[in-house]
């Protein structure tokens, strides 16, 4: 119950239900004082979370890793540079393991705060104490200084390093050039270019990378050109052909994009889903249902499996040119495939059918939310590549939030939502099925 009072970000509650288990003598174990700390951090109210903690030390309780990990990342996402670097000594101190993912929360954290012997310490202690490959160690401590906008900071550290006589794989250079393109540096990211062509060594990411800068600012010429010299160079991935076919398609060059596409035929470049789907909504712009389709569908042939996010782009563009039974043929397909839907894309679907007086399809429509499963909104554009090849990469460290959603059926979530959080919580303890969900939290959260 906790848990559901955390959801819902009803810290009141919260206290309540720990304030009742005091009065009735009920221990927090291990678990319960780890959410109690989890939601608090969540919440960025440091003072709470920290004192959660320190009660649990007081108690007689031994935080385990996940503990840690949960009040680290708290202090890390709040941005509490000093107290994370004191709480991770603590760690060290006490032999509790930390993952990748806490490790690039702390330097990232470091870097962000201008703390740059913290980031040091952190790095050699990795290499010191952790499994993790030293190449790799110095790879996220380069990338913490590049999110943090810290060039400077990034070169010395290649310096460094090559004065180790560290090898220096392509990798590090990835993740400087992409960097000071983050940064508008784009003449300092291509003399990293010149070097590597003087020294034979061929990077498609690299190039990948300042084509895509190039075209954020709207330099076509100069991306086309760095294109040029990549296929002359090696071959070129398919997402930066993706990136400049869009980018061709978005200033109504369509033919130009379609030459793109074709290209990749003939040199024999795999094609994937964003590719395919970025072509079929060009075709889509310029109202050509039946070659869309045709394009989309390709993906069957080739043995590639649309997914959530083509369905939705094709979706989109199709309620902006077509006509209802095109639209209900794909949301058919979606459900045949079993494919999700998020919300955002019914709604769409339901405000064109009104738009278009269509009665009989609207209620479809509406019907067709208890058949679907949907997700929220999520902005995410597609195929870019900077979301392919983002600088601070994705957490790790949410296990906790992930298993808590996962232990707890869609429909408590739900009601989480809801004010009367006091009602949540005498449905759940009145539930005949609350000794399953337990004994599920038991397995799943907190594994032995």
């Amino acid at each position: 119950m906790i848990n559901i009072a955390g959801e819902a970000k009803e810290f009141g509650l919260i206290e309540e239900l720990a304030e009742e288990m005091e009065k009735n003598s009920c221990e927090k174990n291990i678990k319960t004082w780890t959410v109690l700390v989890s939601y608090y951090g969540k919440a960025k109210l440091i003072g709470k979370a920290l004192l959660m903690f320190e009660e649990m030390k007081t108690a007689g309780v031994r935080p385990d890793a996940i503990a840690y990990r949960e009040m680290l990342r708290a202090l890390c996402n709040a941005g509490k540079a000093d107290l994370g670097l004191e709480f991770y000594k603590d760690m060290v101190h006490n032999e509790v393991k930390l993952d990748v993912a806490s490790y690039k929360q702390l330097l990232k954290c470091f870097a962000l705060c201008g703390d740059v012997a913290a980031v040091h310490f952190v790095g050699e202690n990795m290499v010191r104490l952790s499994e993790i490959p030293e190449p790799h160690t110095y790879t996220l401590m380069l990338k913490s200084f590049c999110i943090a906008g810290r060039i400077k900071e990034s070169l010395e550290l290649i310096r460094d390093l090559k004065n180790k006589n560290i090898i220096l794989d392509t990798g590090i250079f990835e993740t400087l050039v992409k960097g000071l393109c983050s940064r508008d540096r784009i003449a300092d990211a291509m003399e990293i270019l010149e070097i590597m062509k003087r020294r034979d060594v061929f990077n498609q990411n690299i190039y990948g990378i300042l084509i895509s800068t190039h075209l954020r600012r709207n330099e076509v010429s100069e991306a086309f050109n760095l294109f040029q010299d990549a296929k002359e160079s090696g071959i070129i991935s398919v997402s930066t052909y993706t990136n400049l076919m869009q980018h061709l398609f978005w200033k109504n060059e369509f033919e130009k994009g379609l030459e793109l596409y074709n290209e990749m035929f003939a040199m024999g470049i795999q094609l994937d889903s964003i590719a395919i789907t970025a072509v079929a909504a060009g075709y889509l712009r310029q109202n050509c249902v039946s070659e869309a389709w045709k394009v989309f569908k390709s993906m069957d042939e080739k043995g590639i499996k649309p997914t959530s996010k083509s369905y939705t782009i094709f979706i989109k563009e199709l309620c902006k040119v077509s006509d209802a039974d095109v639209i209900a043929k794909v949301l058919d397909e979606m459900e045949a495939c079993k494919v999700n839907v998020r919300d955002d894309i019914v709604w769409q679907v339901t405000s064109y059918l009104e738009k278009k007086g269509d009665i009989e399809k609207l209620n479809k429509a509406k019907a067709d939310k208890e058949r679907f499963t949907f997700y929220p909104r999520d902005g995410e554009e597609l195929g870019a590549e900077c979301n392919r090849q983002e600088l601070s990469g994705e957490s790790e460290s949410n296990q906790l939030q992930k298993r808590l959603s996962d232990s707890f059926p869609e429909s408590a979530l739900k009601l989480s939502r809801t004010p009367d959080m006091q009602e949540v919580c005498q449905i759940l303890s009145s539930s005949t099925d609350w000794c399953s969900i337990q004994e599920k939290l038991e397995r799943t959260l907190f594994p032995v």
